[in-house]
């Protein structure tokens, strides 16, 4: 249970800081500036998706919370 919940939390946090990651805003201003790259909610829930479908053993609808844990913290940082 606590470590599902740590990892959903885990890879949220891991879309958070891709956007605070200077490199990927240069990338995605000059060559994917389109959704789902230039938003944090869509981005997460379609990266976190595919990584748990691929990469874990996780129900990938555990996305959409990965994905506004991701949204939610980079509000509160930004």
């Amino acid at each position: 249970m606590y470590n599902e919940l740590l990892e959903i939390i885990a890879i949220g946090l891991l879309f958070t800081g891709l956007f605070v990651f200077e490199p990927w805003n240069a990338l995605v201003e000059k060559y994917l500036d389109f959704k789902p790259f230039n938003c944090v909610l869509c981005f997460s829930l379609y990266g976190s998706f595919l990584l748990m479908l691929f990469c874990s053993d996780l129900n990938p609808l555990y996305a959409i919370i990965s994905a506004f844990v991701a949204e939610f913290t980079f509000r509160k940082m930004m």
